[in-house]
Parts: C-alpha cells; structure tokens; sequence
C-alpha cells in the first residue's frame, strides 16, 4: 500500500490573521506526522502576503507551495472588484478543478485533499471550514439592501451546486460547528471541533508575573469587522485603565478613522499599536491585567486564548466561539453585552484580590486545552479516519499509525 500524499487547498487572501495561522499550523502538523504535504494556493499575488505572514507569526519552516494562477477570464478581468467571499469562491473552484487534474492522472488513490476555508465544495476529502461562507456574507458591507440580498442568494445557488459531503469536516469551536449544522442540513459528514493551536510556552512564562498595571489590552485586525470603535467608547467612560489596541493594519482608512475619533473625543488613554512585532506584544501581556475584545461573535480567538495563557482576565461578548469554548469555561460572569458590564466585571475583578487570582488560574487551566501537541494528536486520529474510509470505497492508501 502506497503512503498517502497530502495537498492542502486554500485561498485564503493571506494575512496574519487565523485562517493563515490555522493552514500553516495543517501543513506543519502533517509534516511532522511524517506525510508529504503540499500548499496549493491561488492567485500568484499572494506569495508576497505569505511570505510576510511567515515572518510576522514567526513560523518555523517555510511551507512547501504551489501557486496556481486562475483561468477563469472572470477572475482576470474584475480581480478586486469582486466582493470578497465571491472572489473566494471563483478562486476556490479554480483549485478544485486543478486537484481534481492531478488525481485524474494518478486516478486519485493516493492523494488526500485537505482544505482551509468557508466552502463545502466537491473533491475534497478534509474540510477545515473557519466559517461557513453564509457568515462570511453578513461580515461584507452593503449586504443588507436589495442588492446585497441578490448577492447572497448567488452566493448560495453557486455553493450549492458545488457542495458535496467531504470524508471529515473540521471546524474551530462548538459553535462554528453548529452553525454549519444549521446552515447544511443536508450534509451528512461528522464534524469534528479540531481548536486552533496555541504556542503556549512563550505565554505561558508571562503568566508568573503578578506586577501588573490597569492596561486593557485588545487584538484585533484594524478592519471595520472587528468594531475597535467600541474600545473607543469604553475608554471614554474611565480613566482607571489604559486601553492598548494591538493589530495587524491594511486598511488605512478605516485606522485614521479612529485615530480622529480618539481626537475628536479627546481620549487620550488609548495607545494604537498596528502592525506590532511579537515581542513587543508580549511585553505588553505580561504587564497587562485584563483582555476586552470587541462586540463580535468570534469564531474561535486566537488572542484570548494567548491573552489566558498569559495571565490576564478576558472578558469577551457572549456569543462565538470565544464565549462558548475558551472564557464561559472560566466564568460565566466574564461575558458581556453592553459597555457598561465590562467595567462592572473589571471593578468587582478589581475589589477582590482571591477572585482575580482564582480567574487566572482557571484562565491558564483552559488555555492548556490549545496546545499544539493536543492539535496534532488529534488531527492524526481524523487523517487516520479518513484513510480508513477512504480504504473501504477502493482507496488504498496507507494508514500512519
């Protein structure tokens, strides 16, 4: 029996942000569970964007890829003008139709497709899925009139004409993965919850110091998604804290935006931080005392999972991911609706010294639950899984115990 040859498919429009983080740490995860593992990415512009997402998330290897320039005249010709979810999707199908190429050549019995992004779609065997691509349509702007609702019913008719039931489907949180039952009745995969990974040792040794100061630290892309006006607003109300907003920045615009609501406001406990090098971000956790993050339904989080494992209380909105499997885990009192509870949650934090003691061991006890060794062992059993089934429908290919 042949060993199994793994080609991660995405085209995910490469940032510093989780869904790079997460395919990076696939293909890192399945080299070292010793199979031969590709990145196929489209289109050619974003090599220059991973390579820099490489070098900011301090990755130690650089991914072995293939760059697949699209054919679709479509793609040519609109390129950035197209809504972000539809260009995914037009880039998506252009990947499938070049694996799908490749596995007819070798008649597809020792190629496993495994896929980073927000699409079901046919040939692929893993689907990591960060969200579904309904969500991705409420997060673009200018979707809710007339238009926008055509746009999204395109959306779906062009989804579901290329949906399929891969062999596994991944996704980062129990909430993800009920919107994706909630979205595709009809598809009939298991979904397993496979949490991105945290490196948790360079966190975990800023956990020990209890010196801190009133900072309350947010990360999060400087991006209309991720409401950072909300931090704004927050840090109007009290001149207890200082509030450091740390995050990656590409749209200008929308940061000159706050800067001169920071202005306008006459807000001066608020420090901007774009495009910040780890260390200085960790410098900053190991000094701070709480973690805000802003009013939106994460899917997972990333940062608030580093921000426990660094010693600092988080308070997050209550819905998403980060609510339901990282800080609801801690206390069910961390949660928030409304500016006003957080600084109610931070005063009483602040009040009683066992309490706030009591949230950062269980804060550091939760975080261990994203360890990349947890990650990788559990991957392994799904890939394992999956070559077991793919071995009953004729596909033999060989089990990595």
């Amino acid at each position: 029996m042949r060993e199994p040859i793994f080609v991660v498919l995405t085209s995910i429009e490469f940032s510093a942000g989780g869904g790079t983080y997460l395919t990076f740490h696939l293909y890192r995860a399945l080299l070292e569970l010793g199979f031969r593992t590709t990145i196929v990415i489209t289109p050619d512009y974003n090599a220059c964007k991973l390579y820099r997402a490489v070098k900011i998330m301090e990755f130690e290897c650089e991914p072995r890829t293939k760059f697949i320039q699209p054919r679709s005249t479509t793609l040519g010709y609109f390129n950035d003008r197209l809504p972000k979810t539809l260009r995914t999707f037009f880039y998506d199908k252009e990947l499938i139709n070049f694996i799908m190429k490749v596995k007819s050549k070798c008649r597809g019995r020792d190629i496993i497709v495994v896929y980073s992004g927000i699409f079901l779609l046919k040939g692929i065997d893993i689907a990591y899925i960060h969200y579904p691509a309904t969500l991705a349509l409420n997060m673009e702007p200018d979707t809710l009139n007339l238009i926008g609702t055509l746009y999204k019913g395109f959306i779906r008719y062009l989804e579901k004409n290329m949906m399929n039931n891969p062999y596994a489907i991944l996704t980062n949180s129990s909430w993800t993965a009920t919107k994706i039952r909630e979205l595709y009745p009809n598809v009939s995969s298991p979904i397993h919850i496979l949490y991105p990974p945290i490196n948790l040792k360079p966190y975990l040794a800023l956990w020990s110091n209890t010196n801190r100061k009133n900072y309350v630290v947010t990360i999060a892309a400087f991006s209309p998604a991720k409401k950072l006006e909300f931090i704004v607003n927050l840090a109007r109300r009290t001149s207890k804290y200082k509030f450091i907003v740390i995050g990656s920045l590409s749209d200008y615009h929308y940061f000159n935006y706050i800067k001169k609501l920071l202005s306008k406001h006459n807000v001066s406990n608020v420090v901007l931080l774009p495009n910040a090098p780890k260390s200085l971000i960790r410098k900053i956790l190991r000094r701070s005392r709480y973690y805000v993050h802003p009013p939106l339904a994460e899917h997972f989080g990333i940062a608030v999972a580093e921000a426990c494992a660094s010693g600092l209380i988080p308070i997050v909105y209550r819905d998403g991911g980060a609510w339901t499997d990282i800080v609801s885990n801690i206390s069910n009192a961390l949660g928030y609706k409304d500016l006003e509870e957080i600084l109610q949650i931070m005063d009483t934090i602040d009040k009683d010294s066992s309490l706030y003691e009591e949230l950062r061991q269980k804060s550091k006890s939760v975080a261990m639950r994203f360890s990349y060794e947890r990650f990788k062992q559990n991957l392994h059993y799904i890939v394992n899984e999956t070559i077991r089934r793919k071995m009953k429908h004729g596909d033999c290919v060989k089990v990595r115990e």
